[in-house]
């Protein structure tokens, strides 16, 4: 649903449409070769319904959210580490319940990752995440926030919501820092 992002070896990553696993794709001379990265139970421990693309940090470790499961039933930010030819799945933050992740994070120049269902922020201190809210959707005046958070050199965020708005076919929103 999401699209896949390619590594400087030419590997594709991605999440398959019914949202139950992470994958990687590696050429070869006959072709590709799969590798399930990991197989989401849609529990409390790893999410559900990971339907938002991956993106890659600075270190080459992939990030990506789910849309349902975690602690609070609002799905998770997850990491995958490579280490040693295998890749190491951690859930990062439990999200709050209501909308999950539907749409790939966004990572910042600093290293933090922004995602939307709610519009949040997540920073990395001594191996601990931190979310800062920025922004709960309304119910009346824009909602299902499905599209990614697209962020600019001076720091202000932009996304779509796909209803709400004076019309009733959804927003453009901006959060400024």
């Amino acid at each position: 649903m999401s699209g896949v992002v390619m590594d400087s070896a030419g590997n594709l990553y991605g999440t398959t449409g019914d949202g139950t696993l992470v994958f990687e794709l590696s050429p070869g001379a006959y072709g590709w070769t799969l590798t399930d990265l990991h197989d989401f139970t849609g529990g409390r421990n790893d999410g559900g319904l990971a339907y938002g693309g991956l993106v890659f940090d600075a270190q080459s470790n992939l990030y990506g959210a789910t849309a349902d499961g975690g602690l609070n039933n609002g799905g998770v930010v997850y990491e995958l580490t490579p280490s040693n030819g295998t890749w190491i799945y951690k859930s990062i933050c439990n999200l709050p319940g209501g909308f999950g992740v539907y749409n790939s994070l966004t990572v910042g120049p600093d290293g933090s990752l922004y995602g939307a269902g709610m519009v949040f922020k997540l920073n990395q201190s001594d191996g601990t995440w931190t979310r800062t809210d920025l922004h709960d959707f309304t119910f009346n005046t824009e909602w299902f926030p499905q599209g990614g958070v697209t962020l600019d050199a001076h720091g202000n965020l932009f996304g779509t919501a796909s209803q709400g708005g004076a019309d009733g076919w959804g927003v453009v929103w901006e959060i400024t820092p």
